[in-house]
């Protein structure tokens, strides 16, 4: 299984998940930090869209594939621009 508040972590530098005092406590979710970069916006509406609490709300993880994927690109596209080279 994939720890989507984990990925919350790594671009944003803290995991929005609260502390709870018992395992079978509720989630509860922190705002969400800033993500930096240019390419923040987008990383961001896909992080908050994979941290829907609710199951039946939220998406499948493989609709989240593609989304990921515009990003990787625009990411290569964008060291290209800043130096050149292709990274895929």
């Amino acid at each position: 299984m994939f720890d989507f508040f984990k990925l919350a972590e790594l671009f944003t530098g803290r995991n929005p998940e609260k502390p709870c005092a018992d395992v079978n406590d509720p989630v509860e979710l922190d705002r969400l930090g800033r993500v930096p970069g240019a390419l923040s916006g987008m990383i961001a509406s896909v992080i908050h869209r994979m941290l829907v609490v609710a199951p039946e709300k939220r998406d499948a993880g493989s609709k989240f594939l593609d989304p990921w994927e515009g990003i990787f690109k625009a990411a290569a596209k964008q060291a290209h621009a800043l130096e050149g080279r292709a990274v895929w």
